[in-house]
């Protein structure tokens, strides 16, 4: 507008003012721009805004000019809540009017996060229906969101995403994913503070957490706790690599006990915590099938489990897991009972090492389990 102004100007005076008014709890801005230039009739200013045309075809031979500029004008007004209007008389001047909501900006940032909300529940839910891993993204700039989303997806995993910090740890919280994306450079929070509430809460701390950025700042980021660290912009086999190589040490690092008897079961946790190793727990085999079902806990990578016990028996829980999951991990069994040859034959297909515990006591058991653990697999080493 100022443009035309000073194109139909070539004498006289140019002013523009800026008035803000609240309208409806939304602040209007009004923009006016007013030239004492050769003004047009009520004909001309009619044809103003449809696209292609100008007031008449002797200003487009002496001025030049697409006739797109007001019709972009008015677009852009419109979509921000506001409109364009002219007033001219011939000979005169011209004053042109624009308006827009200055919190425009915020209802679309409103509307984006209800979209990302909607789309971050339907993503949980397909992850616990397909037993996907789930990777949180947290970076302000969407197109990024959207590229590391589209890697991440390519490779099978769910992908959440959150628009800023603040918003980031508030989903690692509620839905516990199996790795973390973060930027470092967002605006309000940024990446240092989020690793840093990250790693000082107990609920999260065991989320390994990639930081994605511009800045070279590595040494920074390992050592407030980033598992690995990524230059922008981040190349898709890095990305997955670093995640698998993440993800796959973590899930060998845990281990599953499924034992009623809480003195053994705590013994055994001690002794498994005392090197380096994750522990989750369950009394019988219904609370254990219950536990891995729920998508926020980590994914054992090797389970203990008692044959004897209440509610739901070991040979109970091991049909049911063997048919209900796919990732399975190896089991170590744990009893005190005589078995008879065909709860033998049984567990040789099904268990990767029988250990009767009846000559043993509960210490001598644990250390025997960790001795086991590392004889599994190298990637369950202490």
């Amino acid at each position: 507008m100022i443009s035309n102004a000073a194109k139909f100007c070539k004498e006289g005076k140019i002013s523009i003012s800026v008035k803000s008014k609240k309208v409806n709890e939304n602040e209007l801005i009004k923009i006016d721009v007013q030239d004492s230039g050769i003004g047009m009739t009520k004909e001309q200013t009619d044809k103003l805004f449809h696209a292609f045309t100008q007031a008449d075809a002797s200003t487009t031979r002496k001025y030049g000019g697409t006739g797109l500029g007001l019709t972009i004008v008015q677009n852009l007004a419109r979509l921000m809540g506001g409109d364009v209007s002219v007033s001219s008389e011939m000979g005169k001047g011209t004053v042109f009017s624009v308006s827009f909501k200055n919190n425009i900006g915020k209802e679309i940032e409103e509307n984006i996060a209800e979209d990302l909300e909607s789309l971050n529940k339907k993503v949980i839910e397909s992850s616990k229906t397909e037993g996907k891993q789930t990777i949180l993204v947290i970076d302000d700039d969407p197109t990024i969101r959207d590229l590391m989303t589209r890697h991440l997806e390519k490779n099978n995993f769910s992908v959440l995403q959150a628009l800023d910090g603040s918003q980031g740890i508030k989903m690692a919280r509620e839905y516990k994913p199996d790795a973390i994306t973060l930027d470092i450079l967002m605006p309000d929070l940024d990446g240092w503070s989020v690793l840093r509430t990250l790693k000082a809460d107990n609920e999260v701390a065991h989320i390994p957490v990639i930081m994605a950025s511009i800045i070279d700042e590595k040494k920074k980021g390992f050592s407030l706790g980033a598992a690995d660290y990524l230059s922008k912009p981040v190349e898709r086999k890095r990305l997955i690599e670093s995640i698998e190589k993440l993800i796959g040490e973590k899930s060998d690092k845990v281990i599953l006990i499924v034992e009623d008897n809480s003195d053994l079961r705590f013994t055994v946790k001690e002794t498994l915590i005392g090197s380096d190793y994750e522990v989750l727990e369950a009394e019988n085999g219904k609370k254990a099938l219950d536990l891995l079902r729920d998508k926020s806990n980590p994914r054992p990578g090797l389970i203990l489990l008692d044959l004897m016990m209440p509610e739901m028996n070991g040979f109970e829980f091991l049909e049911i897991y063997r048919e209900e999951f796919k990732d399975l991990a190896p089991v170590v069994v744990i009893t005190g009972a005589d078995l008879e040859d065909k709860d033998r034959e049984f567990l040789s297909s099904e268990a990767t090492r029988v250990l009767e515990k009846s000559t043993m006591s509960d210490t001598g058991i644990a250390d025997e389990l960790v001795k086991t653990i590392g004889s599994i697999s190298s990637k369950l080493r202490a």
